[in-house]
């Protein structure tokens, strides 16, 4: 039997997304202030993850792994933050601070909490398809030997008859426990649900590497693929070879002490094979995918360490998508680092996208502590000038975290370093962005006369073809906005598209966007289908489905 699908007609426009990047700096203007971030812990072995998980276009953050008192003190945290920041408020007044332990995950109003963890990694996703975030959370519960392997999904619930009071609950799973490793959401098999990537060491020591099907009710189904078991790396889902489906990069350390690294390549039905790369070994590692030259596929930054005999050795490199093959530029960032953290972002608004790192960097027998910006030229990574943002220094750390974020509204990204300091002591820092008003915060954004962040246009040309079980939805590429200085456009193939696919006009319940209907994200991330201007789907129901899409540039 045939299926039925109508594509809607107006496409999404992303009102309100932090988009449009347009950076220009006026006069004496520090894009950049350093914040210190006292109403946050720091953490080291597990990081910082932000969404808008309680949907009010304020973003929360989930803070998890291992901090340090000032006493010494060391304790395991994993809390919820939730993000109260409005006009009465101030970044930098610890009586005001932006966050507050949100009710029902930290303040015990069912006796709940989430599970201190360290030697962790966290993902927020729509795993139920509700619109409402969710997070999974891995690692172990203790700080010493033996660590305890834990696992678990927390369901984002109404706390009561208003929606916008929100908790989280952890739900019954049959995911194992692990600690060490990485989780990542992705729609593997194309049927519009995420399904989940875990990686880790088990309580039995073992090291592994599973997809877990997302089969609704909470069920989640290993699919057995025998990947290569790892742990202390990192792992990230995108389509890079553009054909529709959702590949993976895979790294870290075996059980017998290798390292390794993979990307492997999926069929459309979750089955993944390793394609032929020249991407290096690495442990103690991260990956992040973007489109650092704009031309219509993703690349693929990794840093970590490197097997070497004689001394310490790591790695930071961009790997260019030339159509589909991962090609080694032979050029390394200044600082390669490993135990850290590397992300792509357009911290400075023109459109193109640069990239943070924070870790240990090898020297000789010994290894220092490190944070570099490297701004985008044309695509060739270069060093900062001063080591600073407008020269506000960076914070050098190891063992922590790099996240970017519009923390407070002004559609710039904010950036978050967290780890460890040379001294021992474990910091939080917070980099305010002032890009987009000139690096004025005394003066509201409103009352400038030419706004400098906008949304991509509207994405138009949306189609729908159909066969037996699946579906191609397909569309236009869209442009940046027309608004913005030349200077500050991403180009059209450098963006990301957004579905929202539904059984109802509205609905997000075959495929979430992790959007609002306005179009503002609840993660920053770029969008689910990737540079494609095609989608498929599978395994949809005799039926009449709606679908939207939104474009999203290197802002997010």
């Amino acid at each position: 039997m045939k299926r039925r699908l109508l594509a809607v007609s107006t496409a999404w426009f992303a009102a309100g997304l932090l988009v449009g990047p347009l950076g220009i700096e006026v006069g004496h203007a520090q894009p950049l202030l350093a914040v210190e971030a006292r109403f946050l812990d720091g953490s080291t072995f597990g990081g910082s993850f932000w969404a808008d998980y309680d949907r009010d276009r304020l973003v929360d953050l989930a803070e998890i792994g291992r901090t340090r008192t000032r006493s010494g003190q060391e304790l395991l945290i994993a809390r919820i933050r939730r993000n109260r920041l409005h006009a009465d408020t101030t970044l930098t007044d610890p009586e005001t601070a932006p966050f507050v332990f949100a009710v029902g995950s930290v303040i015990p109003v069912f006796g709940e909490t989430l599970e201190p963890v360290w030697l962790a990694d966290a993902d927020w996703g729509d795993d139920n398809l509700d619109g409402w975030p969710d997070i999974v959370v891995t690692g172990s519960t203790s700080l010493e030997p033996p660590y305890q392997p834990h696992t678990a999904l927390y369901r984002n619930l109404p706390l009561g008859p208003e929606q916008a009071d929100r908790f989280l609950w952890p739900i019954e799973t049959e995911l194992p426990h692990a600690y060490g490793g990485s989780v990542a959401w992705g729609d593997c098999d194309n049927d519009g649900d995420p399904d989940l990537l875990l990686t880790g060491i088990r309580d039995d020591g073992t090291y592994f590497s599973e997809i877990y099907e997302n089969e609704g009710d909470d069920r989640f189904l290993a699919r057995g693929q025998n990947l290569v078991g790892v742990a202390h790396g990192d792992a990230a889902w995108a389509d890079y070879d553009n054909d529709m489906d959702l590949d993976l990069v895979l790294t870290g350390m075996t059980s017998t002490g290798a390292f390794y690294s993979g990307v492997l390549d999926n069929d459309g039905r979750c089955t993944l094979t390793e394609s032929i790369s020249s991407l290096p070994d690495l442990a103690f590692s991260s990956v992040d995918w973007g489109d650092v030259d704009s031309d219509g596929d993703l690349d693929l930054l990794v840093a970590g360490a490197r097997r070497s005999p004689l001394l310490a050795d790591a790695a930071t490199r961009i790997f260019r998508n030339d159509a589909g093959m991962l090609v080694d530029l032979q050029h390394e960032l200044a600082e390669p680092t490993f135990f850290g953290n590397a992300r792509f972002a357009d911290h400075d608004n023109d459109g193109e996208l640069d990239v943070v790192t924070t870790g240990l960097m090898p020297f000789f027998s010994d290894s220092i502590a490190s944070t570099q910006l490297y701004t985008n030229a044309g695509g060739e990574m270069l060093p900062a000038a001063n080591d600073c943002f407008s020269c506000e220094p960076l914070p050098n750390l190891a063992f922590g975290s790099v996240s970017f974020v519009d923390l407070d509204g002004d559609d710039d990204l904010d950036v978050l370093l967290t780890g460890e300091r040379s001294d021992g002591s474990i910091a939080a820092t917070l980099f305010k962005n002032n890009v987009n008003n000139r690096g004025r915060p005394d003066i509201p954004l409103d009352e400038f006369p030419d706004p400098l962040n906008y949304p991509p246009r509207t994405v138009t040309g949306l189609s729908a073809a159909v066969e037996q079980d699946r579906v191609v939805l397909s569309w236009q590429p869209a442009a940046d906005s027309l608004l913005a200085p030349p200077a500050g456009i991403t180009r059209p193939a450098g963006l990301t598209y957004n579905l929202r696919v539904g059984s109802l006009q509205g609905r997000r319940d075959i495929m979430s966007p992790l959007s609002l209907d306005s179009g503002k994200r609840l993660i920053v991330a770029i969008g689910n289908a990737g540079s494609n201007h095609s989608w498929r789907i599978v395994g949809l129901q005799p039926g009449r489905y709606y679908w939207t899409v939104q474009a999203i540039d290197h802002s997010y």
